[in-house]
């Protein structure tokens, strides 16, 4: 599980106008070119975003890790105990509370971060042992995180790569 598959670069390039012409000669430029997974027009920007699979060499010097990304954006805290509510939330509960937060800060859950082992999540957070996200979020195991810290990245992009971070919550594990 700790394995996240080749580092993707995201490419955004600009586009001069948005005419189905131009679009589709940026595009055909771009699957010409090697290493491309993905590409996504959105017709409210001036850009195409493409997905390349870095080099690893290129993945050494481009590639964002988790801690970088985190260091750069705003982190709330999130307290389980702070409600007027009688009783205690279920960790889905919690995880629910926390993808509300980040969509309240106009983000979309992209990340969910542990620094804990993936048997040790699981004695708090039951999911299956083969389990890659929570909730259909991707769930990444960080050694540079504490042990008891389990993050919600927020992005505003789909599908996004750990530069595409601008929000997260934190909460301290039991």
């Amino acid at each position: 599980m700790a394995d996240t598959g080749p580092v993707l670069v995201k490419e955004p390039i600009p586009i001069s106008s948005k005419d189905t012409e131009t679009i589709l000669m940026v595009v055909k430029h771009a699957l010409s070119q090697p290493g491309l997974v993905k590409f996504t027009v959105d017709a409210r920007k001036d850009f195409i975003d493409f997905w390349r699979v870095a080099s690893e060499e290129a993945a050494a010097e481009l590639g964002v890790s988790f801690g970088e990304a985190l260091s750069r954006v705003d982190m709330e805290e999130y307290d389980p105990y702070d409600t007027d509510k009688v009783g205690e939330k279920t960790s889905f509960q919690q995880v629910f509370e926390m993808f509300e937060m980040i969509e309240d800060a106009g983000c979309l859950p992209s990340h969910v971060l542990s620094g804990c082992s993936p048997l040790d999540l699981r004695k708090w957070l039951p999911l299956s042992r083969k389990s890659k996200s929570v909730c259909g979020v991707p769930l990444h195991f960080v050694g540079e995180l504490e042990h008891d810290v389990l993050i919600v990245c927020g992005s505003k992009e789909v599908d996004a790569t750990a530069s595409d971070i601008q929000y997260a919550v934190k909460v301290t594990l039991p």
